[in-house]
């Protein structure tokens, strides 16, 4: 997972996050956080007095993440978001639902149909290697309408302190399915055994 300059730098130096979700409203957020709290993480560096973004390692729970939002583990997804602030904090709300997709290229070099002319698909946009894919809703227009956007958080003047409930601890997501947890004796002996071998290439 990796955020924006643009979103890095509204924190600062207040570098230290969280990272939320809510399955239901299909909202993903990213909020400050102590540095003795279990569940920050670190999403930006200092690089010549500026804070650049910094990739965020989530393969314990990326498989998770992806299945609760729907998304293909194939693809690669960019959401924009609305910044939120109090003089002493500060948090990123993402809507899931106006999340854009990036396809490898060479997934779409088939033709359109059979039946019709041989004519091979046209991406509209291109990123570098993979073809830019955006919501049905934004066919015709320039990505999500502003005011729509807008709306889709509740306005800020309208809200109160408790509206926000910034601080409020995330709580676990309960599917009513038994979690498969990898016992401690198991992923001690695969760290070892990781580890072991990452010794011997480097000698």
């Amino acid at each position: 997972i990796k955020f924006s300059t643009t979103c890095v730098r509204s924190f600062g130096k207040d570098n230290h996050v969280e990272l939320l979700v809510n399955p239901v409203e299909m909202k993903f957020a990213v909020r400050t956080a102590a540095k003795s709290s279990r569940n920050a993480v670190v999403f930006s560096k200092l690089s010549d007095g500026k804070y650049q973004p910094r990739d965020i390692a989530g393969a314990a729970y990326v498989e998770t993440l992806f299945q609760l939002f729907g998304w293909s583990p194939d693809l690669k997804y960019r959401i924009a978001g609305a910044l939120f602030q109090t003089e002493t904090e500060s948090a990123y709300i993402f809507d899931v639902n106006d999340a854009e997709a990036f396809i490898k290229s060479y997934l779409l070099s088939g033709s359109k149909s059979t039946e019709q002319a041989k004519e091979p698909v046209q991406p509209l946009s291109v990123s570098g290697k993979r073809v830019r894919a955006v919501p049905e809703e934004w066919i015709g227009s320039f990505g999500k309408q502003y005011y729509l956007h807008q709306q889709s958080f509740p306005p800020v003047c309208d809200q109160s302190e408790e509206d926000w409930k910034i601080r409020m601890e995330g709580q676990l997501y309960e599917t009513g399915q038994k979690l498969r947890v990898t016992g401690f004796d198991v992923l001690r002996d695969y760290i070892c055994q990781e580890l072991g071998q990452y010794g011997k290439e480097e000698s």
